[in-house]
């Protein structure tokens, strides 16, 4: 994506989820004020290491704002099962245009909350649509409901404000 955008002419690239830091720094080398030096991205490249869910990333990079954090994990509850449910969609159609997309979206959703385990599993999603092989679509799909399930789970745990939509979605 990087090579991509900078060969159409593109002065910089900066990569979902949007790191605080790192937009500075970038702001900085373009629009010169003062310099700072920006904090590497760690991501996980390994599903079986990830962290279904990582709040102190995610605090980190919104500068410890609770308030902005809830909103977040609201949003993310409310728009992931409209992403899964489009994704089911695609599998079940053979989809290569819209199985791409919506795992590339979910993906950077996921990567947002810091819910790494689903952004690297949306990411395989992804590279599967890529490749145009569908055999492993169905179990990978699997796979990212049952981590958002347990992300749910865990989410509306520690956070009791957030309101749940109404799901009437089969995950099966």
């Amino acid at each position: 994506d990087k090579e991509e955008c900078l060969n159409a002419g593109m002065d910089d690239y900066l990569t979902k989820p949007i790191n605080p830091k790192e937009m500075a720094e970038k702001l900085n080398r373009w629009l010169p004020i003062s310099r700072s030096s920006a904090n590497e991205k760690k991501v996980s490249k390994n599903v079986k290491g990830a962290k279904v869910f990582d709040r102190h990333a995610l605090l980190e990079r919104l500068d410890g704002d609770e308030k902005l954090l809830e909103n977040i994990v609201e949003m993310f509850i409310k728009y992931v099962p409209e992403r899964l449910r489009t994704l089911k969609k695609a599998v079940e159609k053979n989809d290569i245009v819209l199985l791409k997309r919506e795992a590339h979206s979910l993906k950077g959703t996921a990567a947002t909350i810091s819910a790494d385990k689903i952004k690297e599993l949306a990411a395989e999603l992804e590279e599967i649509g890529k490749n145009g092989n569908f055999i492993r679509t169905k179990r990978v799909l699997k796979m990212i409901i049952d981590e958002y399930k347990q992300l749910k789970i865990i989410l509306m745990k520690e956070y009791k404000n957030v309101k749940l939509p109404n799901e009437n979605f089969d995950y099966n």
